[in-house]
């Protein structure tokens, strides 16, 4: 079962102290769990993940959350 961005955030940023370390915890979580590389297209500032989707794909979201 694929946990939710909010979990995924929290998972990463349970021993943070600040934004700088968050940042690093979500960037570490992706570097561990997302499946380099993967084929995209760039559309504008964003880039869409390619379907069917890379394993590991739920840390994008959650780091997309995290940044608002």
């Amino acid at each position: 079962m694929k946990k939710r961005p909010e979990a995924l955030i929290a998972e990463a940023t349970v021993d943070c102290y600040n934004e700088s370390e968050q940042f690093g915890g979500i960037f570490t979580m992706m570097e561990e769990n997302l499946t380099l590389p993967f084929k995209t297209k760039i559309l504008g500032v964003d880039l869409p993940l390619p379907r069917p989707r890379p394993a590991g794909a739920e840390w994008i979201d959650a780091y997309r959350l995290w940044r608002k």
